[in-house]
């Protein structure tokens, strides 16, 4: 269904109606039925000018009056709001600069601050978003006219100005002119260009796309396309590909007269203050002959504004009248500047491409650039504010911001956007993600007390960071942002330090650090520790809360059950059944909806800051694990894990599921999982603290993935168990003393981890990043079973097949390479990190290859090949040449040393590298 149209002022509407006041439409001087004159000689235009236009503004202001109203409603005791767009912008930012003391504010759409006299910029926006073919197709019959030109091809050029009926123009600048129109003609505007396109079609006009179809038109009329080939013998025989289909426009340049138009109010304010004559542009392609110069405009205006008795126009636009307001720098308290970045003249604007980047510290000074819009395109629109499109509504809902509720529903429909496009463009969701941040910063900055702005900046920035298709389109560092986020939460948890949902998601901050830090081999794990350490003591106090919430709850729950009883039965004695009902208020208002939004605390809730709980303690055990240095710190703090953990996991989290039982049976595996995991860290750092032996490890791991409410078929366990027994291997390996009893065991191990991953990705439907996820696994089991070949306790199998070991390795870096390539820039370094591993063993399996035939040259037996010979310079260059030239050779070392490190390779096996 249609939606009702605003006629042609939606500003005057809405705006009254966001602010509960009253709209004027004020005509500019010189414009519509505001002539002071019957006619517009350049003495009677001397009152057209930019001071006395914003002086208007200001005496209306303070003067109007307004039948039937019965009450005074002048400025500045009223706050009067200005908006204008295009000129009108201007004219509203200049009038709020100059008259901030009687005007409270305004709104500048597509506003000219910074004007120049040429300016072949304005082709910009139509070069870049217009059609391709059609944009190609006119750039190069313009290079072919002005080549004709440069040539002084008189014949050629007079058949060309005659496929367009204007062989009677002379002047080429004239001619020019005349047929650029449909484009933008650098002075009048005869038919509807670019500048007119608008996201609504009953405001705008289609014209410059039909023109652009008959330019593109492949399967035009043979009339037509004969044209094409009409001046081909003067360009080498190449035809001027759409030349029919342009030439079928016949415009003809219109001079001014004296008649009252508002083209010629336009043209007067251009030669006088405003200048952007619209050129040619100096290099590059062009959409206009390059005959067009700055002169030719400037000779309409001495044409068309010759000296009068008592007023003259200067030899060129007084450009100091625009930019003497600060140009580029522009800023007045409570003026807002909003743009499109598809607008002709966006160039001149606030947010121009050359304009410097700029520090607004505070909310007086709001500015949008709406992407994919035009010409001030925010001031069209339809009553129903919420059928717009998106881009449009957010700007709608940007300009009427009074009140936090207004900062939260934009910042909610920005967010609103995000969610839509996560998948399929995360881009533009990352994108709709920093606009929600910068409203609610804007938001902040004018209530600065607001919680729900507070918790709704530091929750997303949470959510940007740690969301794996957000944090993957990033072009700064994950742990910039979350620091910002933990600076967000500090300052939400400062406004309600009893919030619930804040210091959860504080303790996620706290631990997404501590676990990049922990990553970093040049960081200090104790950093790490104590981020972890303060996690866990916000979840214990989080929890606390929750559980103070939840069961005064239940009481109240209890308590209305009792009371709805007790009501009902005397009624039933009395024969009357009645269904008691909660009455919701039908007509909230929006404040009263947004107040209202608050999650109750449930025993899922309370379920998962368990879950959350596990999950920092299992990160804090691995943290321990990968430190061997921190291990004088590690003891006292396996004693605090010990008594934490105790407590949470054999009287927290059973009374919770003995208690609602009902309602978490379906959710029993969420907790299970994270708690099998945290239970092989914990036999991991028990056992390089000699706090167990390995046998006791091997036993308790052995049941640890199989306790009820567990799946052990499932993709999730089954990664996870391998990756615990990925982990005894490491521990085993770090042992001071290697036995065979241990090659033994981990061989086992690592067939048995092996075995588990091939399940995995024969699960059907499986996510593609899994997928590539296993085949990188794998290969890291390859190698790690062929480093059993290596004495001094070396496993038979290994030694028999290091080859066969390292084949399987370099295929499964290869398909994971390809596979974490396929899912783009997010996974692009799991990429290169496959792709280095993959060319490593490229250079292990040449020296396995060399071992055997010297092996084979002397006699020896080749049975049993062991890498114990160390890789020449020439070797390994050859083998990492490609990888080296993509990568660079720092990274490949660091990559090298991260293998060594991690137990892939022997040290001696690579140290040329």
């Amino acid at each position: 269904m249609a939606q009702p149209l605003i006629p042609q002022y939606k500003q005057a509407v809405t705006f009254p109606i966001a602010t509960h006041g009253i709209g004027v439409i004020l005509e500019n001087r010189y414009y519509g039925a505001s002539y002071p004159f019957n006619t517009s000689t350049t003495d009677q235009l001397a009152f057209l000018d930019t001071a006395q236009t914003i002086a208007d503004n200001s005496y209306f202001a303070q003067n109007a009056v307004f039948s039937g109203i019965g009450r005074d409603l002048t400025a500045p005791a009223t706050p009067w709001i200005l908006y204008g767009g295009s000129l009108a912008g201007a004219q509203t930012a200049f009038s709020v600069k100059k008259y901030g003391d009687i005007l409270y504010g305004g709104i500048a759409s597509s506003a000219p601050i910074n004007v120049v006299v040429g300016y072949p910029e304005w082709y910009n926006p139509i070069q870049k978003y217009a059609p391709q073919d059609c944009v190609n197709r006119i750039n190069n019959i313009i290079d072919k006219f002005d080549a004709l030109v440069a040539k002084k091809h008189r014949v050629a050029i007079e058949q060309f100005k005659a496929l367009f009926g204007l062989e009677a123009l002379t002047d080429h600048r004239d001619f020019a002119s005349a047929i650029s129109d449909p484009i933008g003609n650098p002075g009048f505007y005869l038919s509807n260009t670019w500048q007119e396109l608008n996201w609504n079609s009953t405001y705008g006009s289609r014209d410059f796309f039909h023109f652009c179809g008959n330019v593109s038109n492949i399967d035009a009329p043979k009339e037509i396309s004969d044209v094409d080939y009409s001046l081909s013998h003067y360009t080498n025989g190449e035809p001027w590909v759409g030349l029919g289909g342009y030439a079928g426009t016949q415009n003809q340049s219109a001079w001014a007269d004296i008649t009252n138009s508002g083209s010629r109010s336009y043209l007067y304010t251009s030669c006088t203050e405003q200048g952007a004559y619209i050129d040619s542009p100096k290099e590059g392609p062009s959409l206009i002959s390059r005959v067009i110069d700055i002169s030719y405009e400037q000779q309409w205006c001495t044409w068309a504004f010759p000296k009068g008795e008592y007023n003259k126009i200067p030899p060129s636009p007084d450009l100091d009248v625009y930019n003497s307001f600060g140009s580029f720098n522009f800023t007045a308290d409570r003026l807002a500047f909003i743009d499109g970045d598809q607008d002709v003249w966006n160039e001149l604007c606030y947010h121009s491409p050359i304009a410097p980047a700029r520090q607004q510290t505070s909310d007086l000074h709001p500015e949008l650039l709406i992407t994919g819009a035009g010409h001030h395109w925010d001031s069209s629109g339809i009553l129903n504010v919420e059928a717009e499109p998106q881009f449009i509504r957010e700007a709608h809902l940007w300009e009427k911001l009074v009140d936090t509720d207004d900062y939260l529903e934009l910042g909610d429909s920005h967010e609103e956007a995000m969610r839509k496009h996560r998948v399929g463009d995360p881009v533009k969701a990352l994108r709709f993600a920093d606009r929600a941040l910068d409203v609610y910063s804007q938001g902040l900055a004018r209530f600065p007390r607001s919680f729900d702005l507070a918790y709704n900046k530091a929750r997303l920035e949470l959510e940007k960071a740690t969301d794996p298709v957000l944090s993957g389109t990033l072009n700064v560092p994950v742990m910039s942002v979350l620091q910002q986020a933990l600076g967000s939460h500090h300052y939400a948890r400062d406004l309600a330090p009893t919030h619930a949902d804040t210091l959860f998601n504080m303790a996620q901050v706290l631990t997404s650090i501590a676990e990049i830090i922990a990553e970093d081999d040049d960081a200090d794990d104790s950093e790490a520790l104590q981020k972890i350490e303060q996690a866990l003591e916000i979840q214990s106090r989080c929890f606390e809360l929750q559980q103070a919430t939840f069961a005064k709850s239940r009481l109240e729950l209890e308590q209305a059950m009792r009371e709805t009883a007790q009501h009902q039965v005397p009624q039933i004695e009395a024969g009357q059944v009645t269904a008691d009902t909660v009455h919701e208020p039908q007509n909230l208002s929006q404040e009263e909806q947004w107040v209202s939004i608050e999650e109750p605390v449930t025993a899922v809730t309370l379920l998962e800051t368990i879950i959350a709980q596990i999950e920092a303690l299992s990160a804090l055990c691995s943290i321990l694990n990968s430190s061997p240095e921190s291990n004088h710190m590690s003891t006292t703090t396996l004693s605090w894990i010990d008594s934490y953990s105790v407590n949470l996991l054999t009287h927290t989290l059973p009374t919770l599921l003995d208690e609602n039982r009902q309602t978490l049976e379906s959710r029993l595996s969420d907790v299970m999982l994270p708690k099998a995991i945290f239970t092989s860290n914990y036999l991991e750092l028990s056992l390089r603290l000699s706090r167990i032996d390995v046998e006791k490890y091997n036993q308790e791991l052995d049941t640890t993935f199989t306790q009820p409410g567990l799946n052990a078929a499932s993709e999730d366990v089954l990664l996870a168990s391998a990756r615990a027994l990925l982990s005894f291997n490491s521990a085993l390996a770090d042992l001071n003393s290697v036995t065979e009893s241990h090659a033994s065991l981990r061989w086992k191990l690592l067939v048995d981890a092996q075995s588990r991953l091939s399940s995995v990705a024969r699960i059907p439907n499986i996510d593609k990043h899994l997928v590539a996820t296993t085949h990188h696994l794998r290969g890291d089991i390859s190698l790690f079973l062929q480093i059993l070949a290596y004495p001094p306790d070396a496993h038979p199998q290994a030694l028999t097949t290091t080859p066969q070991l390292l084949k399987h390795a370099e295929v499964y870096y290869r398909n994971a390479s390809k596979l974490f390539g396929s899912l783009g820039r997010s996974k692009g370094e799991e990429k290169i990190t496959c792709e280095i591993k993959g060319a490593v063993v490229g250079v292990l399996q040449q020296v396995t290859i060399n071992q055997a035939a010297a092996g084979s040259s002397s006699g020896q037996d080749n049975s049993g090949t062991k890498i114990g010979v160390t890789a020449s310079t020439d070797q390994i260059e050859l083998a990492l040449r490609s990888v080296l030239k993509s990568q660079g050779e720092q990274r490949v070392r660091d990559q090298i040393e991260d293998m060594i490190n991690e137990g892939l390779l022997k040290d001696g096996a690579a140290k040329s590298a």
